[in-house]
């Protein structure tokens, strides 16, 4: 059984890039910093990714930054042909904690959604 004493959230007092430029290939991967709160620290097994291809099969680390509920999820997302292009989910025990989008490079959106 694990306890949470609230669930994690963004870091709203850290940086964090929302959109992200970056070209499609077999091996491009995107890496993404996401600043969380949490108390105790997140597990990075309850940390899933979707995008436009689904559910991502990646893995994602929990470092713990300058105290002890400051913690960063960095995971590395497959930008593996131009249908991977668009918006990724990163949710927590199934809820979503925020959205990113990866677009072709040179191309950036406006838009963006911060959950």
């Amino acid at each position: 059984i694990i306890h949470f004493q609230g669930k994690p959230r963004f870091d709203s007092m850290s940086d964090f890039k929302q959109n992200y430029g970056s070209k499609s290939g077999g091996n491009v991967y995107v890496s993404v910093a996401f600043p969380l709160i949490a108390n105790p620290a997140p597990q990075a097994s309850y940390i899933t990714w979707y995008g436009p291809t689904g559910r991502l099969t990646i893995s994602s680390t929990v470092s713990q930054q300058s105290a002890i509920y400051k913690h960063l999820v960095t995971s590395s997302i497959p930008v593996r042909d131009p249908k991977y292009f668009g918006n990724y989910t990163m949710k927590f025990n199934g809820e979503s904690l925020v959205t990113i989008i990866i677009s072709a490079e040179g191309i950036y959106s406006k838009y963006y959604t911060l959950m």
